[in-house]
């Protein structure tokens, strides 16, 4: 095995810059305000997806999220299964954003697992600011930990790699080590 195509492993187990990116699913089945929301949140070094329907946001949490950010509102019903799929599945927090807050029983959202509600039309700023919170949050208790699990078992697999190495290359294979270090 050469030189390069060591470095081509060790690279290729090294997590990717995409894998520490938290990721937001916004719900909304108004396409201006899910493109806005998405353009916004790109600036906060966050992956964002989006449904416009309540099939939609079941297959994309399905698929994984970090952070829910949901209409009220859907098709002809509420985000209530929306909402209901997301705690099942024990993800991070909820966000549920209404225009019609005013027909809506907060304190129910709140005992079923929403983390926020607010009403629309929200700031951007507002809005901005909390998932920059939920971010850290996310990252802090989820994506940390994660990490540390993926350090390790890289490391694991490249001292393992390097044992090998060394036993197919004998007293060479600590100066091909070094070069690969550097």
């Amino acid at each position: 095995m050469t030189l390069e195509g060591i470095k081509d492993i060790v690279n290729r187990l090294q997590p990717s810059p995409q894998a520490m990116l938290v990721r937001v699913l916004i719900v909304d089945n108004d396409p201006v305000i899910r493109e806005i929301w998405r353009q916004m949140l790109l600036t906060l070094d966050v992956k964002v997806v989006c449904a416009g329907a309540t099939r939609e946001a079941i297959e994309e949490i399905d698929e994984g999220a970090d952070i829910l950010l949901l209409d009220w509102k859907l098709d002809r019903t509420n985000g209530s299964s929306v909402l209901d799929r997301w705690v099942r599945t024990k993800r991070g927090p909820a966000i549920v954003i209404s225009g019609y807050i005013e027909e809506i029983d907060v304190g129910e959202l709140y005992l079923r697992g929403a983390r926020n509600v607010l009403a629309k039309p929200i700031q951007i700023a507002t809005l901005r600011a909390i998932i920059m919170w939920y971010r850290r949050y996310v990252l802090t208790e989820n994506g940390l930990q994660e990490m540390r699990i993926k350090t390790a078992r890289l490391e694991r697999t490249v001292l393992i790699l390097v044992l090998l190495f060394a036993s197919f290359e004998g007293p060479r294979a600590i100066e091909w080590v070094a070069k690969l270090m550097m």
